[in-house]
């Protein structure tokens, strides 16, 4: 009923957990190894208002649980109790998991939490559980430090799945520079998000490289620089398809005119 109760009704129901001594009744039912009950447990006691230091010991001791799922309810309870010791453990602890599950349970995490305690286990970790790790951030669409995307791209300088990662969390004008380099790069992820965050940021002196772009082998660099080019507020769609009549790219031409069509009907 939690789900769909809140304020005075939901605290209806915590008095009447209260009364029955319900937590007392949860824990002396987790004296159990059966998965199917401790996750019934789990969920209940994430759902309780307040718990007792024992409630918290045990769910802790869940952690190490042999079940994935039991686990993961453990620590979603404890993530909506004490969110700070949570997160640490949630995060080292869901590689089993798709990254858009986990990001539901993050929802209920504090964003300026979240994204501090993410962004030092990445730093610290290994490059697969700091790719899985941005992978959430990418979903959370949370904003990241430039700090942080520095201390990245050079902590994880020869990786360039991670190079791609964190150029697809870039938000800040300030890190046009960096972005302006790796368009450049050999490799295709890289040069894809490399340019989807200049199309999002682009200054007047970056339209000709978006132009440059829209001529790219790659399918998606040419979306995105086309993309990047119809944003900008100073050039109509007239101009803009004039100029791609004179490219000699045939392909950069569709884009051009395929862009083009979104944009018309995404006016409608």
């Amino acid at each position: 009923m939690h789900q769909y109760v809140r304020g005075d009704a939901d605290d209806g129901l915590q008095r009447l957990a209260n009364k029955l001594k319900l937590e007392t009744r949860i824990l002396a039912v987790m004296k159990t190894n059966d998965s199917r009950r401790l996750i019934a447990c789990c969920i209940a006691l994430g759902d309780m208002q307040k718990l007792s230091s024992r409630a918290v010991i045990r769910l802790s001791e869940l952690v190490e649980h042999k079940s994935g799922m039991v686990i993961l309810t453990a620590l979603r309870a404890l993530m909506r109790y004490d969110a700070k010791t949570a997160l640490p453990l949630l995060l080292k602890s869901v590689d089993f998991i798709a990254p858009e599950r986990l990001v539901t349970i993050l929802r209920e995490c504090p964003p300026k939490l979240l994204t501090e305690t993410t962004s030092k286990i990445i730093l610290d970790d290994t490059p697969q559980h700091a790719e899985y790790l941005l992978r959430v951030l990418k979903g959370m669409e949370v904003s990241v430090s430039e700090h942080f995307i520095k201390a990245l791209l050079n902590r994880f300088a020869s990786n360039e799945n991670i190079i791609a990662a964190a150029l697809g969390l870039v938000q800040s004008p300030g890190l046009l520079p960096i972005i302006r380099e790796h368009v450049k790069s050999p490799s295709t992820p890289i040069r894809i998000q490399a340019t989807a965050a200049l199309a999002r940021l682009a200054e007047p002196q970056d339209i000709e490289t978006l132009w440059q772009l829209v001529c790219d082998s790659s399918w998606w660099v040419r979306y995105r620089a086309a993309e990047g080019i119809f944003e900008q507020p100073s050039v109509s769609t007239e101009r803009i398809l004039a100029r791609a009549d004179g490219l000699k790219d045939e392909y950069a031409k569709t884009m051009l005119k395929q862009m083009s069509v979104e944009v018309s009907y995404g006016t409608l």
